[in-house]
């Protein structure tokens, strides 16, 4: 995505920063390799990981540099090259919990730790707006503060108390040079919603407000975020506008085919409404798509 969408122009770097500062993507999967092509097209030096040596051709085609390893939690086997960045971007995920899976926040730790040990000397972390409780109404950033997660109501899902534990370390060990991008529900390019709806029955409140934002606009976000270094904090990733389930997801169908979903006899409107002004006034950015149901009309 270009940074366009940054609305101040005085305030984007010169050409030449982009060659000052280099970056290290930890987690090149759906979002991280999108987001490490975009920064290599702006001119950054790209270092990236994958856990699979399937995947090195693909990042770099990308122009990613690619170290292959798995974070079990120390990095094996040990790739110290990786963290010799300026910027560390964060977007391991948690697993699914078993038995023998090594806890997340273990990971997490581990990465700052190497972060702090190479001299990395700013962190961005890819979080989930699933790191709020089950609400109503309005959410802002101030409704969990990364510092004490634990002191808010506790979420709907398990993995989403790991990713309050892993903000927490994260901002511990950048307490004045971490970025937290809560990123809503994804969808974007081999991630079409309409594969997992069609057909499906009884989909549960229907009336309820989606909080969903596109992969471009994630991209854009985090390369608004590397180019503005003075920026930290926590920031809601999620698309202005917040249609119904009901409208998000007919729509996603018709784009994507199949068979339309039906919905639950259910005209509550109840949900939150994930908010993203602070993203907005901060940096300035300019969402390309504010209604995420626009990728799914057709021109006539």
């Amino acid at each position: 995505m270009s940074t366009s969408n940054i609305r101040d122009e005085k305030q984007r770097p010169q050409p030449h920063a982009a060659q000052s500062r280099s970056v290290s993507i930890v987690g090149c999967g759906w979002v991280g390799l999108a987001a490490g092509r975009a920064l290599t097209q702006q001119g950054y030096p790209v270092r990236g990981s994958t856990t699979r040596s399937s995947r090195r051709s693909m990042l770099t085609e990308a122009g990613i540099e690619p170290f292959v390893t798995t974070f079990s939690p120390e990095p094996e086997p040990a790739v110290p090259e990786l963290f010799s960045s300026d910027v560390l971007i964060c977007t391991l995920p948690p697993g699914r919990s078993n038995a023998n899976a090594t806890p997340y926040a273990d990971q997490i730790a581990v990465l700052m730790a190497q972060a702090q040990a190479h001299g990395i000397e700013r962190v961005i972390y890819t979080s989930s707006t699933g790191v709020y409780p089950p609400t109503e109404g309005p959410v802002t950033e101030e409704a969990v503060d990364p510092r004490t997660p634990h002191g808010a109501a506790a979420p709907r899902r398990s993995t989403a108390e790991a990713v309050r534990s892993a903000e927490q370390i994260v901002v511990t060990a950048y307490p004045e040079r971490a970025v937290i991008l809560r990123l809503g529900g994804l969808f974007g390019p081999e991630r079409h919603p309409g594969r997992f709806i069609a057909g499906r029955t009884d989909v549960k409140r229907p009336q309820s407000p989606v909080n969903m934002v596109h992969q471009q606009d994630v991209v854009g976000v985090i390369q608004a975020v590397v180019e503005r270094e003075a920026v930290q904090g926590v920031f809601n990733v999620v698309a202005p506008e917040h249609p119904t389930r009901r409208a998000f997801y007919e729509a996603a169908v018709r784009d994507y085919g199949g068979a339309p979903p039906t919905f639950a006899d259910d005209t509550s409107t109840e949900g939150k409404r994930v908010v993203s002004t602070k993203l907005m006034d901060t940096l300035g950015y300019v969402f390309a798509y504010p209604d995420p149901t626009a990728p799914f009309r057709r021109e006539e």
